[in-house]
Formats: C-alpha cells, sequence, structure tokens
C-alpha cells in the first residue's frame, strides 16, 4: 500500500521554510566573518609603534593596540613592565633622555599599564614577545602593592590578549589553570577571534573625547554631563568600582597599600622571571618608592626570594622603596612632576650598574661618535 499523498501546498511551504532558514543561516555567517574582519581592521588602523610612542596610550587599556617594529641593528632593547608610575609620569621619556645624553645605544620600550598587578605582567610581556620583541634586557618595575588583591584577577585588559595563540605559547600552563576558568578562556577567546570585543571601552572613550572636544570648539562645555554618566575612564580599576557604587556595593581594595596580597603572588612572580629566562635575557627588578606599609615587608621577602633562583640568565634586584619622601611625592606612590627627573635617575642609574655587571655590559658602552638615533617622545 502506498502511503498518504502530500499536499502539494505543505511541500511547497516546507522547501520555501528551508529555503528561508538557509539564507538566514549563511547571512548570519557572512555578518559574522564580516564584524570579525572589521574589528581586525579597525584594531589595526588603532594600533602604534612603542619605539613612537613612551607608554600604553590608553592607560590600563589598549595593550592589543601596542606594537613593537623590528629592533634596529647595534641597539640594545629594553622592554619594561610596570604600572602607572613608568605609564603616566614621564618615566620612559626620562629614561630615553638619559640614555641618549650619554651616547648609549640603548631603545626602551614601555609596556606599563595604569594599575598593573603582578597577574598583569607576564601577559604584558607575552604580548611583546609574541611580537618578536627580541629584548636584550628586561626592567621589571613594581611596588610592594603590585602582589595586592583588589578583588580582581586582573587590573588592566591585559588578559584580553591572553588566548592569542602566539600569546598562549609563551606563558606557562599554570598561569592558566589558576587565573581562567572555562567560561573565562572562552570570552578570552572571542576576543581573539574578534578584537571589537576588547576595544569596546577605549572606543567608547575616544567617542566621547572627541564630541566633548567638537563641542567646546563650538563654546559648548558638556564636561558636567559627561561626569554624571557611567562612560569608562582608562583604568579599570577605577571603573569597576564606580561600577559597585551604582550597584549600591561597598567598593573593596581603594587603599591599595592597605589590601592583602593575592595567594598565587609568590607563584605569579616567579613565572614571569621564568619565561625571561627563557628568553635568555638578563631581567632587573626595581621596587620602586612607595610609602612605607604592612605590606613592605612581605613584599620584600617574595621579591628576594625569588631572584636568589638560581637561572640561566642573570636576574638583578634593587629596593628604592626607602627613598619615598611626602614632599616629593603627591600620593604614597607617583613622583610630582618636579620629581619625576630625580627618582627616574635612580632607577636609571641602577639598571646601567646591573647591566655593566653583566655580559652585556659592552653592548651599552657610550658611543664614541656621540651621534645616534633618537627616540621620539
Amino acid at each position: 500500500m502506498t502511503g498518504p499523498a502530500q499536499h502539494p501546498e505543505t511541500d511547497a511551504s516546507r522547501r520555501e521554510h528551508l529555503r528561508v532558514r538557509n539564507a538566514a543561516f549563511w547571512r548570519t555567517v557572512a555578518l559574522a566573518v564580516v564584524v570579525i574582519v572589521a574589528s581586525h581592521v579597525i584594531e589595526r588602523r588603532m594600533s602604534y609603534s612603542l619605539a613612537d610612542k613612551p607608554m600604553i596610550v590608553h592607560g590600563g587599556y589598549g595593550l592589543s593596540l601596542a606594537r613593537i617594529p623590528p629592533k634596529r641593528p647595534g641597539t640594545f632593547r629594553v622592554l619594561m613592565l610596570g604600572n602607572s608610575v613608568y605609564q603616566k609620569c614621564g618615566i620612559c621619556q626620562q629614561y630615553r633622555a638619559d640614555a641618549e645624553a650619554e651616547h648609549r645605544p640603548i631603545e626602551f620600550i614601555n609596556l606599563a599599564q595604569i594599575g598593573a598587578s603582578i597577574n598583569d605582567y607576564p601577559l604584558e610581556l607575552g604580548w611583546a614577545l609574541a611580537q618578536d620583541a627580541r629584548p636584550d634586557a628586561v626592567i621589571v618595575s613594581l611596588g610592594s602593592f603590585t602582589f595586592s588583591d583588589l578583588g580582581f584577577t586582573f587590573n588592566t585588559d591585559a588578559d584580553q590578549i591572553a588566548y592569542v595563540p602566539s600569546v598562549h605559547r609563551l606563558i606557562p600552563e599554570s598561569f592558566y589553570e589558576r587565573n581562567f576558568d572555562r567560561t573565562a578562556a572562552v570570552q578570552r577567546t572571542i576576543s581573539a577571534i574578534a578584537p571589537l570585543r576588547r576595544i569596546d571601552t577605549i572606543l567608547q572613550y575616544d567617542a566621547t573625547q572627541a564630541i566633548q572636544m567638537d563641542l567646546k570648539e563650538r563654546g559648548v562645555d558638556i564636561a558636567w554631563l559627561t561626569g554624571t554618566l557611567p562612560l569608562p575612564r582608562l583604568n579599570l580599576v577605577v571603573n569597576q568600582f564606580d561600577a559597585d557604587r551604582r550597584r549600591g556595593r561597598r567598593p573593596e581594595g581603594e587603599a591599595w597599600l592597605a589590601r592583602p596580597f593575592k595567594p598565587d603572588a609568590d607563584q605569579t612572580f616567579n613565572e614571569l622571571l621564568d619565561m625571561i629566562d627563557h628568553a635568555g635575557v638578563p631581567a632587573f627588578v626595581i621596587r620602586q618608592q612607595c610609602g612605607h606599609k604592612p605590606i613592605s615587608e612581605q613584599a620584600l621577602a617574595l621579591i628576594e626570594e625569588a631572584v636568589s633562583r638560581p637561572r640561566a640568565v642573570p636576574v638583578g634586584f634593587v629596593d628604592l622603596e626607602h627613598l619615598w619622601t611626602p614632599d616629593d611625592f603627591g600620593d604614597d606612590i607617583h613622583p610630582t612632576r618636579e620629581h619625576a627627573p630625580a627618582y627616574t635617575r635612580s632607577h636609571y642609574d641602577a639598571f646601567i650598574r646591573f647591566i655593566e655587571s653583566t655580559a652585556s655590559a659592552a653592548a651599552i658602552a657610550p658611543t664614541t661618535s656621540g651621534a645616534m638615533t633618537s627616540q621620539r617622545n
């Protein structure tokens, strides 16, 4: 026996439904491809060279926009890891000026970000090494507060590049096991595929600033309005504190120097030094000037234990925390504009002494002609 005859209208409607569904699917795929390609194009257009810039432009955001060009022959390249002191106080500019005044062929590449904690440092370094930065040395500038737990796994957007394949392969797997659960890993993978996700805050900030400047030129000042709106700033920690306030939560961790350490701070710091060791270059750790707090002794013990471990490359350490004075600092951490050159000089001189004690001493010797290519500030 044959089955019941199919109604011609039913067959036609099913075919139409299938056609519409297939068309919708392929349009969605096409849109996704366009978004992914467009986001990479936008990010590339927003990118800049850290050889030309003395700092990450967008504070605690925008690590993925920073590009490192090929190293010039005859140049001693130094990667600088740090926090807001190195990011916004003119420190890299002064390093460069001091080296140029002494006719030393040193190139300083500054990867410091506002608010960076010890968890952010390995990712900053990984991003540079993934671009074939080929450093000759790495400066790790930190304060006792760098190990503090403010309630966030990462204090910058450095985690948004964690699953870029070229970065992922350079960072110990133990670092990922501690800091990324499955959800976080999926989200960061999406950022690696479609960069619009990681530059969204920067786009919002830049658009707001452009509108403000345009209106101000026309005689309209809307700073009073934008100051009341939940617009992003370039400090991820402050953004989160603001969000907590709007939700009625009491923000934790505003006093950086009074917070307990991250439970795995020592392990992360050793992983960072191991990465530098694997890169085959000297590491110089600077505990920067800072108001003495209860965590200072704990931080010193952590640093000294890590730098004393045997490694294949030289690891130096200088403790400058005690040089902090209330008259020369606007707070417990940041030097005043007038004191910044002297502050930088203490860091620069300590670094030069360290390199001169290693096999790389000849590479930073002053040039006899006094002529060298300046880095643009």
